[in-house]
């Protein structure tokens, strides 16, 4: 095994002949070297010498920067990169380099992440830099994502409130101190956490506040750091909760709602996710100036309705994540219509046993029915009759939905997904939470997972002996912490 280079000045010799693997090797020195300056730089911060943690902050970047140029493909330096950068408050370099590695990991790998910290992070970055947009969609992506975490509805609760949205507030605050009770909960609230969500739970305000769309007076906050994301995320509130198809345009991937990306979404001028909120701009699905065509028609409802009497309107709200995803036509010439309205133009029939996936849903009072809107074609059909319960589409069983139902095991493992074996394997090999990698304690592997013989003791994630594991090189598999001299 080739031997890693003793100093930056070096790094670069030789780069063009190396191979992958004394690339990763040389990208991992260089994350070693990160970490050593993070715990100087903690070191100095707690001796109160704030100028020099941040030196080696900015000397921790510069490492972390240069690992990414010898191998592009070190998951973990850019993860931990992004911890750094905002730690120093570039927010606007640290998205972008979220963003790389969100797109990097591919949705079978994203599925076993055990928690929502990166997408969490992300938002927190969005609100950071104004772009209110960004901030909710990736809050709900997590709790949608993740249904028996209660820090993502908790976040989205809070910027509901901040953005004057009490009642929505309110349910999602309420979902979160349910998530909280859950026995199989996987991560508790925190105190304070739990205190404001208790505090946005009991709000009974249903109007917004004066300001619009401006941040509430009360719920100021100072938020700093990576530890403040389940706390404080200012956002903007359009249609917040009412689906996943703005969400899956930011990833840049096909599948939920890939042509979001090509033109703008209900109620907005552009489709770009970066664009800060205008605060003198009013959310369209509250504009009584608006078609009602173009509200949205749960808006309307919440405008005109108690909150007692929506308790029973709106049932579904607490279960709308069973009517996300991929259903089954049942009937055959089920029609597709251009809006959430049997009075709406029929665009097509569907046969029974299509496919098709719901990105959001809404009720209509007038019908009784619980409507979901759909990409191919693009349109509404009716799910659920809210009146009598029957079903003219039903929700397809597959690994990903069951999967979702139950709490997340292992974290992301970096090694390649195709060497990764069976399933236990492939969640052996995962860190223990994301909160490892920002902190660069991680290690930056992307090598394959050891075979059964490596393995020492039953339990123990992937422990490979070999002599990158004696001198703790990041790029090795161990965890355990070696103790070899």
């Amino acid at each position: 095994m080739a031997v890693a280079p003793a100093s930056p000045a070096k790094l670069y010799e030789g780069l063009t002949v190396l191979d992958d693997s004394e690339r990763q090797q040389r990208s991992g020195q260089l994350v070693t070297w990160a970490r050593q300056c993070t715990e100087r730089a903690e070191q100095f911060r707690n001796e109160g010498r704030g100028p020099l943690a941040v030196a080696q902050l900015e000397r921790c970047v510069h490492h972390l920067q240069l690992a990414l140029t010898v191998y592009h493909g070190n998951l973990s330096a850019r993860l931990f990169l992004v911890g750094c950068l905002m730690s120093l408050g570039h927010f606007a370099t640290a998205k972008e380099q979220a963003l790389h590695a969100l797109r990097e990991i591919s949705e079978e790998r994203e599925a076993a992440l055990q928690e929502p910290l990166l997408h969490l992070a992300i938002a927190h970055i969005a609100t950071r830099l104004g772009q209110s947009e960004d901030a909710i969609a990736f809050s709900q992506k997590a709790a949608n994502d993740y249904p028996r975490h209660p820090q993502p509805c908790a976040t989205l609760g809070r910027a509901l409130q901040r953005t004057g949205r009490h009642f929505a507030a309110m349910k999602m605050a309420r979902l979160a101190l349910e998530r909280d009770l859950d026995p199989a909960c996987p991560v508790r609230l925190g105190e304070r956490c739990r205190q404001v969500a208790q505090q946005c739970a009991a709000n009974t305000h249903q109007e917004d506040c004066p300001e619009g769309l401006q941040v509430c007076a009360k719920t100021s906050n100072s938020p700093t750091g990576l530890d403040s994301t389940y706390k404080v995320l200012a956002s903007s509130v359009r249609k917040a909760v009412f689906g996943e198809g703005a969400v899956a345009a930011r990833y840049g991937r096909q599948g939920v709602m890939n042509d979001l990306a090509a033109q703008p979404s209900e109620g907005s001028s552009s489709s770009s996710c970066s664009r800060p909120l205008d605060p003198g701009k009013r959310d369209p699905g509250l504009d009584p100036a608006l078609d009602e065509e173009q509200r949205d028609p749960r808006i309307k409802i919440l405008m005109a309705s108690g909150v007692e009497e929506l308790e029973f309107k709106l049932p579904f709200m607490k279960l709308e994540e069973e009517h996300l995803g991929s259903h089954i036509i049942i009937t055959d010439g089920h029609a597709v219509k251009a809006t959430a309205s049997n009075k709406s133009e029929t665009i097509q029939h569907l046969r029974a046993d299509t496919q098709v996936r719901v990105s959001a849903v809404v009720l209509n009072d007038e019908d009784k029915t619980v409507w979901g809107r759909i990409t191919e074609p693009r349109g509404w059909i009716p799910i659920v009759s809210s009146q009598t319960g029957g079903r003219w589409a039903k929700k397809e069983a597959t690994s990903a939905t069951a999967f979702s139902t139950t709490a997340r095991t292992r974290s992301l493992p970096f090694g390649p997904i195709g060497e990764s074996g069976a399933g236990a394997d492939f969640r052996a090999a995962a860190v223990s939470d994301l909160e490892r990698i920002f902190s660069g304690v991680m290690p930056a592997s992307r090598s394959p997972l050891a075979s059964p013989k490596e393995r020492v003791g039953p339990g123990v994630p992937t422990m490979l002996q070999s002599d990158a594991c004696a001198k703790c090189y990041p790029c090795c598999n161990c965890r355990r912490g070696c103790t070899d001299p």
